[in-house]
């Protein structure tokens, strides 16, 4: 990552490190959301050639029992 960005990796981890993942839980199922990337962590996916993550990641429905 730091020959394809130019930067250390002490610079890159503060950019990096803010990065999260959030997962909510209820009956219905549960959605995963990152955090929406600021200009320099999307400038960073696309320098090492990454796909940008979505604001959603995913969405799961819970099971629903047969009565």
């Amino acid at each position: 990552m730091e020959n394809e960005t130019g930067e250390t990796w002490s610079e890159l981890t503060p950019v990096l490190a803010k990065v999260k993942v959030g997962i909510h839980r209820t009956q219905a199922g549960e959605g995963w959301r990152s955090t929406t990337l600021t200009p320099a962590q999307k400038d960073l996916f696309r320098k090492v050639q990454a796909e940008v993550p979505p604001d959603h990641i995913a969405l799961k429905t819970a099971k629903r029992q047969a009565v």
